[in-house]
């Protein structure tokens, strides 16, 4: 298991555990919804999807409008639903029964029909950059937006990604005809601090709804918002979520968070600038043999050999020009465990395989360039380990949106992460690239000061155009196959500490 299947399991305060399995996700086509003048009508047209193959779970024809629907919820203590199915020319419209409620927050899906699955999440663009969008023409996004009784929405065009597992919204585009509800009344409380989470499992909860499988007792996260201001001196809120107040601490109590701004703009806060204090690559004595094996443990066996500094290449191994030194076998054992290994402020490391296959390496040169890991660029000579600019335990940043006494955090990173694939007759394996997107969507409704209903939507969407087609098979070494294409979903109680 990888740091990948780590973040989703970990995002909602879990500590990691090996074979961990989630309750799956499901979307209800039965929801409750009505007519009368108590309902929202939602409406808009899917816009820009392009003809992939699906993930092999869904199947391997291309895909079409058709082959989903569009699911709104209101994000309250007892949340309400609607789902509507979308046409050949994308268009889609539903209606959610909210009740008497003037104001309500909601949030949307794109939800894939043969899997009942999440396959997008939707992200209302405002078009204006913001905490977590640094660059490369990124935007900031929020994942809900405020609704009510008697009103219709009309998305106008959604730009739907199933690269990305995305479907933004333009605000500017969102028309509204009938009783507008904009603003939510209520009073926002910064939610900085550390906070008991527990899953709900009342019959309040939504089918697509589930809670971790380890995930019944209460659990901590630390939440912490901060801010900055833009080029004109306006001042903008951003929220990150971290494994708890211990691992912020660790990190060095900051964000990096000059990293994470737009040109131009600055922290009102300084000191969250400061690099985080992560850990160094632990010393092969104190790191353990994988319990697989590992590609790179040069055919040891774990329960006999417990530390990566006690292998030797007993099998002889290499990439069919050398063989591998005693080092190298020890350097590739410490790569391969990095993301299980402990630490205050442990990072996330991706590993290049195509490296130790590579042409023009001699015994030893393995062992070199896993030593040579610069802790400044986080990445060694040529490439075989990079870590994350981020710290592990820090799970999402992003900017926060609030409306009355409702905020909404959305997070979207691009990842290019690697296995390797097994050849035939020992013949080594075969590096592969998958390019993903994971998105994070955490909105807290709170009550009070110290008690939020919260929900958390967690995904990550493979970007089947720029990654191997090997990334969306179930083949050996692929450890994101379970992962891929794959959303969870929680609704979770809170009580500040």
């Amino acid at each position: 298991m990888n740091s990948t299947n780590r973040t989703l399991m970990k995002i909602v305060g879990l500590i990691a555990c090996t074979g961990l399995i989630l309750a799956g996700c499901t979307a209800s086509n039965t929801d409750e919804t009505s007519t009368a003048t108590a309902s929202l009508t939602v409406a808009g047209s899917l816009g820009g999807a392009q003809a992939k193959p699906g993930h092999q779970k869904i199947g391997t024809q291309a895909v079409t409008y058709t082959d989903y629907s569009v699911r709104c919820t209101t994000l309250t203590g007892t949340p309400k639903a609607g789902t509507g199915t979308v046409n050949a020319d994308g268009s889609f419209s539903l209606t959610i029964d909210v009740g008497s409620s003037e104001s309500v927050p909601i949030g949307c899906f794109v939800i894939a029909t043969v899997s009942s699955s999440i396959a997008a999440t939707f992200a209302f663009d405002s078009g204006s950059s913001g905490i977590g969008a640094s660059g490369n023409g990124e935007t900031s996004k929020s994942g809900s937006l405020s609704a009510g009784a008697g009103e219709t929405l009309n998305f106008g065009t959604i730009t739907f990604d199933p690269d990305k597992g995305t479907a933004t919204v333009s605000t500017a585009s969102i028309t509204r005809a009938g009783t507008s509800h904009e603003t939510v009344t209520g009073t926002w409380t910064d939610p900085t601090g550390q906070w008991t989470m527990t899953c709900k499992t009342d019959s309040g909860v939504l089918d697509d709804d589930a809670c971790p499988q380890e995930g019944m007792e209460p659990f901590d996260i630390y939440l912490h918002q901060m801010e900055a201001t833009d080029a004109s001196a306006v001042v903008h809120k951003g929220l990150s979520v971290w494994e708890n107040a211990t691992s912020y601490a660790a990190c060095g109590s900051t964000e990096d968070l000059d990293a994470e701004l737009p040109s131009g703009w600055s922290a009102v806060d300084a000191t969250l600038n400061a690099d985080f204090t992560i850990d160094a690559i632990p010393a092969a004595s104190s790191v353990s043999v994988p319990s697989w094996g590992g590609s790179g443990t040069c055919g040891v066996n774990p329960t006999t050999v417990t530390t990566c500094d006690q292998v030797t290449n007993v099998q002889s191994w290499g990439n069919g020009t050398i063989t591998y030194s005693d080092a190298d076998c020890q350097a590739m054992c410490v790569a391969e465990s990095l993301w299980n290994t402990s630490g205050s402020c442990r990072a996330r490391y991706y590993i290049n395989f195509s490296y130790t296959q590579g042409a023009g390496l001699s015994p030893g040169d393995i062992a070199t360039e896993v030593a040579s890991f610069n802790g400044t660029t986080g990445t060694t000579t040529n490439g075989y380990i990079t870590r994350s600019t981020s710290p592990e335990v820090r799970y999402a940043i992003g900017e926060l949106t609030v409306n009355g006494n409702f905020g909404t955090m959305l997070s979207s990173q691009t990842q290019t992460m690697h296995f390797c694939q097994w050849n035939e007759n020992n013949g080594g394996c075969t590096d592969r690239t998958c390019v993903a997107t994971e998105n994070v969507k955490m909105d807290i409704n709170q009550t009070s000061a110290t008690a939020a209903e919260v929900e958390v939507v967690i995904s990550w969407a493979l970007d089947v155009t720029n990654s191997d087609a090997a990334c969306s098979q179930q083949v050996s070494g692929n450890y994101l196959y379970e992962e891929m294409n794959r959303t969870n979903k929680f609704q979770l109680s809170a009580v500040k500490q």
